[in-house]
């Protein structure tokens, strides 16, 4: 998987902001469209899981996905905020936006390793 460039905003105890740099040469846009490319929503799970997993907020295996809603579409160039929120039920919440809108939302639900 290929990340884009990115920094860690915060980091708190159960939470983080992870800022994104998107820009048209990321990988994940070739031929998701050619005329208009729009950034996957596997992939933006993709990033939520391996951001989760890279910061201590989620656990080895994924054993489902909630609530995921894709309300907007993410095309470049565009800066992404990433929140993920470990909940004390052991789920991880997490959301992509541009401090305007949300793009993308769900909650992960670990499994046993």
């Amino acid at each position: 998987m290929e990340l884009p460039d990115y920094s860690i905003e915060q980091q708190a105890d159960q939470q983080a902001t992870v800022v994104l740099t998107i820009t048209e040469s990321l990988p994940h846009f070739a031929g998701h469209f050619p005329n208009q490319p729009v950034l996957p929503g596997v992939v933006q799970v993709d990033w939520a899981i391996h951001f989760a997993l890279q910061l201590g907020l989620g656990q080895a295996s994924v054993k489902q996905l909630e609530v995921i809603k894709f309300q907007q579409l993410v095309m470049p160039p565009t800066t992404l905020y990433l929140s993920l929120e470990r909940l004390a039920s052991g789920k991880t919440k997490f959301s992509f936006t541009n401090k305007e809108h949300v793009f993308s939302s769900g909650r992960i639900v670990w499994g046993n390793p």
